[in-house]
């Protein structure tokens, strides 16, 4: 075990320096950011606070280039620097970590299962002990004890605020990024925890020289002594930025002077950025000392850009020229290993989430128990009974199998969509290896469902006998439940709302039910409307089912009835079969293509955003 070159991997990085050089975004007419102008500094701990809506976010997002969900209005000119050089959009995403606000991590994975999966994802597979830098990861982020405990969700119980802000930060540093980005990580924490991840950031940064830019909502007296770097945003504009330790003595000179054994922090957000507002004046408890000839907060902003710290601190700093470095760049593994590190994933989740086969397990048995026992014998009714009790118990299942299958991978499909956008702009894999993983994973339960509802509803409604026939009626069966598979999956990739996905999807599906050959005889729809019986998967598997059952049946009248009724589309059912497959297949190719559209759109966002700036 070779430990020393597994600490390589979260050791000392090449510096990284950010210049941001008069940027500027608007959305419409309103200025999100302007004239934004700061230098970030690597190995020292950057913090930019302000009031709520002051552009903290936009300026963490600008900077590592994830605008991607910017309106098509946006606005974006300026200059962004890393070590000197504008870069595109996919190089940005190759050298800097992303701690977003909102964690999102698949909530039935364990700490140590999520790092585990980052390192085996995002770290070179030449790496001597992958072991050592998964625990090494552990123990920086002090998440021993939590190790084995799930994330969770508002549902099901896990890991603290604290600890699940602490594994997305390691899962982010376990590709050892130059640049570290979060935003507002220490939200909806105590004092201490957030407290103990600053300490995190600010050891990351000294220690190994990162580049570490943070935004923070409004931090304790002790948070503040642990920054280095200080930017203070107001309405859009730097109104400070220089050593966290000049912030007193630099408002002192524009007027404001702070109490002793306060939080200069607290001050500056009550006395100084909302000045102004005396609905609450008498409870402050913070009132500072304000100069007749204060500089007015309107007036900050440009008081600054005139002001020697500014000169010294931004203007005059010296850009760091030497390009970014092929070591710098964050490694993705290949398909196949993605693939089959997703494929397990899946397939924990799936364990761990037991309601959900229950549920199904329950659906297809009442179903299936229902039809069994409302069409007990069939074949024992009277001829005109017979023929309908046969026709509609056909087509019954072939509605259940489609929609049940349609209906339980929507919500569920929709349900990880924020995951897998998450952790593929992230760089963790790609959409082939995620999509093909799901698929194989759910592919079981929708065939053997099918299998299930056959055997349990083929004798007891005492359809046509024989081994084939049933064989027959099965396989359609499992067609069908994979085509309404594949169409909720496309339904589920293309729309982001699942009732919205549900809703028209719907409104599609009945038509598409209507024209199938129970409801309609096809010969007696209208011309202009005919046409959908060929697009309705639930025709070419009625018609299965219904020629499976008449052709060469010899009850009384019953080809005359078959052929009556129009059931038969005049296909074989191996020609219906081989169209069901297709129909499935094509159902995964829409699903994957608009899968895959999210993704291009979200990076033509990106890239359009940047590209203004470059």
């Amino acid at each position: 075990m070779n430990i020393p070159n597994a600490r390589v991997q979260i050791s000392q990085v090449d510096p990284t320096q950010i210049v941001l050089n008069n940027l500027n975004y608007t959305i419409k007419d309103k200025k999100i950011l302007s004239d934004v102008t700061a230098a970030f500094q690597p190995g020292r701990l950057s913090v930019i606070v302000g009031p709520s809506g002051s552009g903290k976010t936009s300026l963490l997002s600008l900077i590592a280039g994830v605008q991607g969900t910017a309106p098509k209005s946006a606005k974006i000119t300026g200059d962004i620097l890393y070590n000197g050089s504008p870069l595109p959009p996919e190089k940005i995403k190759k050298i800097i970590g992303f701690v977003f606000q909102d964690d999102v991590i698949l909530e039935t994975m364990t700490v140590k299962e999520a790092i585990d999966m980052s390192v085996e994802l995002r770290v070179d597979r030449g790496v001597d002990d992958k072991d050592a830098l998964k625990k090494r990861m552990i123990d920086i982020s002090q998440l021993d004890k939590a190790k084995n405990v799930v994330i969770g969700s508002p549902a099901r119980k896990g890991i603290s605020g604290g600890e699940r802000k602490r594994t997305a930060i390691a899962m982010e540093l376990v590709s050892n990024p130059s640049v570290l980005l979060l935003d507002e990580p220490t939200s909806g924490l105590d004092t201490y925890t957030a407290f103990r991840i600053t300490a995190l950031l600010r050891r990351l940064a000294h220690r190994y020289g990162r580049t570490v830019i943070t935004t923070l909502h409004q931090p304790s007296s002790e948070i503040f002594h642990m920054i280095d770097d200080l930017y203070v945003l107001h309405e859009g504009q730097m109104v400070y930025g220089g050593p966290a330790q000049d912030l007193v003595n630099y408002f002192s000179t524009a007027g404001y002077h702070f109490p002793k054994y306060s939080n200069p922090l607290d001050v500056l957000f009550m006395d100084v950025l909302n000045q102004g507002d005396d609905e609450f004046a008498e409870e402050s408890q913070s009132k500072s000392t304000v100069d007749d000839d204060h500089v007015p907060i309107t007036a900050l902003a440009s008081y600054y850009k005139s002001s020697d710290l500014y000169r010294t601190f931004v203007m005059d700093v010296v850009i760091i020229s030497v390009g970014i470095t092929k070591k710098m760049h964050r490694f993705r593994a290949k398909q196949l290993h993605a693939f089959k590190l997703l494929f397990v994933r899946d397939v924990r989740n799936a364990i761990r989430n037991p309601m959900i086969i229950r549920t199904k397990l329950f659906q297809t048995l009442f179903m299936a128990g229902f039809i069994a026992a409302a069409f007990w014998n069939t074949k024992y009714s009277p001829v005109p009974a017979l023929y309908q009790n046969v026709s509609g118990v056909l087509f019954f299942l072939v509605i259940n199998a489609f929609f049940s299958s349609f209906q339980n991978v929507l919500p569920v499909f929709s349900a990880e969509k924020p995951s897998f956008a998450r952790e593929h702009s992230q760089g963790y894999y790609g959409t082939t290896s995620y999509f093909l993983a799901k698929i194989t994973v759910e592919l079981p339960l929708i065939l053997f469902f099918p299998i299930l509802t056959a055997v349990i509803t083929y004798w007891s409604v005492g359809l046509r006998p024989g081994f084939i026939h049933f064989l027959i009626f099965m396989v359609v069966l499992q067609l069908t439940s994979l085509s309404g598979f594949s169409m909720g999956l496309f339904a589920a990739s293309l729309f982001n709302d699942v009732s919205v996905a549900l809703a028209l999807s719907i409104l599609i599906l009945l038509p598409l039910m209507t024209t199938a050959g129970l409801y309609l005889n096809v010969e007696t729809i209208p011309v202009f409307l005919r046409w959908l019986q060929w697009v309705s998967p639930m025709r070419y598997a009625y018609s299965s089912l219904m020629t499976n059952q008449f052709s060469g049946w010899e009850a009384p009248g019953a080809q005359a009835y078959f052929q009556g009724v129009s059931a038969g589309n005049g296909f074989s059912i191996l020609l219906n079969s081989i169209i069901l497959a297709g129909i499935f297949v094509a159902g995964l190719v829409l699903a994957y293509l608009a899968l895959l559209r999210n993704v291009i759109k979200n990076e033509r966002g990106r890239k359009k955003g940047l590209l203004k700036i470059l």
